[in-house]
């Protein structure tokens, strides 16, 4: 609480204290505080008795400030009006509020542990019974991402690409009455990694010697398996015959380069996709073909 008053001086020992000229600006609080006047340090204010600071009376007002003792400006008076002959006082009585503790005792439950990509449910808990008031639940986690519940009890959380870290949840609960509560330490979640799965190659055709038009559909009907799948090769095992169209080499030289210049420059297929192996002689001149993904292990033929 403060108070501004204004008084003309009464008896002659004020004169005679007093500059000639000169007002006083007089400042009493509960506690010596520090006294600036127009940003500069002038003294304390008094505790029993007001301290006295004279100043010359001026057109423009001054602007005093009393600063606590940890440099907190306290109380602001930007209007002070110094007139000759006159005071002008400032009283000052600090009054402490005690801050509220929370009333509520909230813990977060969940897992302790997932999997990634799982959707991950945080609730809290009271451990409190009776509470009656509506309750206001501001959750903060540190990964992932909260699809739903901001503000209620209960949050659902998406951990998708968050292997390997760690979600921490907190929460601030708010009644409208209390500053926000801050529960406890905060939950924590660990996310595993996916587990590796090694990718496996799959047989896409399997057939004898064809007619041309008839290995050109099958070739067709491959490539455009592959093509879909980005990160995957064409591999084509080839089982020659050795008859009287040639030797076992000259059959597969032949279905090799009737494959492979059918698949570069009709299909338009990017040489480095395509494998084509020889494989042990066969009766008949046989065909395999495997879609070959990245990292697979290699068909045998």
């Amino acid at each position: 609480m403060t108070l501004g008053c204004t008084t003309v001086f009464a008896n002659d020992r004020d004169k005679v204290k007093r500059p000639k000229n000169s007002g006083i600006l007089t400042v009493k609080a509960d506690q010596a505080y520090t006294v600036r006047i127009n940003g500069e340090e002038v003294g304390m204010s008094g505790v029993n008795e007001p301290a006295e600071f004279y100043l010359r009376p001026d057109d423009r007002e001054y602007t005093v400030e009393i600063v606590g003792k940890d440099g907190k400006v306290l109380y602001v008076d930007d209007g002070v009006l110094i007139k000759k002959n006159r005071k002008y006082c400032i009283c000052l009585r600090t009054v402490s509020t005690p801050e509220k503790l929370c009333p509520y005792d909230y813990y977060v439950q969940g897992p302790d542990r997932v999997k990634e990509g799982a959707i991950v449910t945080l609730r809290a808990e009271d451990r409190m019974t009776g509470n009656t008031l509506p309750l206001t639940f501001r959750w903060e986690i540190s990964e992932g991402t909260i699809l739903e519940g901001q503000g209620t009890d209960s949050i659902k959380v998406d951990t998708t690409g968050m292997g390997g870290k760690t979600i921490n949840a907190i929460i601030d609960i708010n009644d409208g009455m209390y500053k926000q509560c801050q529960q406890g330490k905060p939950f924590v979640t660990d996310v595993e990694p996916p587990e590796f799965v090694r990718p496996y190659a799959r047989i896409c055709d399997e057939f004898p010697e064809p007619k041309p038009d008839e290995l050109k559909a099958r070739l067709d009907n491959c490539s455009l398996s592959v093509l879909n799948l980005p990160d995957s090769q064409l591999y084509i095992i080839i089982y020659p015959a050795a008859n009287k169209r040639g030797s076992d080499q000259a059959n597969f030289n032949r279905a090799y380069n009737q494959s492979y210049n059918y698949l570069v420059k009709n299909r338009k297929m990017d040489p480095s996709r395509i494998t084509i192996v020889k494989g042990p002689t066969s009766a008949t001149t046989r065909y395999k073909i495997w879609i070959f993904p990245v990292g697979a292990e290699t068909p045998v033929p």
